[in-house]
């Protein structure tokens, strides 16, 4: 426990920080699962719609300091490259089975 004065005013202002922590990161993170589902359920136009929300979430988390910039740099670039690699399977294969294209996005992204 803090004794100091300066001691107590330093955990209040962690706990305070914490908790503002937590609540950007659990919002950064739940979009990005939504979009990881969008992709993964093969609908190229509504995760398309959501890339620009998860850019600007992603980017007010890594401005707060919530999480570092390089991290959310590659987050955005990995699921705008799966965004592109969708779209373009779906794009190409209107005439093939989509079901064997859309298992070999699921196997190379994990």
């Amino acid at each position: 426990m803090p004794v100091t004065k300066s001691a107590k005013k330093r955990l209040r202002i962690n706990k305070k920080k914490k908790a503002y922590n937590i609540k950007y990161k659990n919002k950064a993170r739940s979009s990005l699962k939504e979009c990881e589902q969008a992709v993964k359920s093969g609908r190229p136009g509504e995760a398309k719609t959501m890339l620009p929300g998860l850019i600007a979430i992603l980017d007010k988390t890594a401005s707060r300091g919530v999480i570092h910039k390089k991290r959310a740099a590659r987050k955005k670039s990995r699921f705008a490259r799966k965004v592109n690699q969708l779209q373009s399977l779906m794009t190409s294969s209107s005439n093939t089975n989509s079901g064997e294209n859309l298992s070999d996005l699921k196997s190379s992204s994990a």
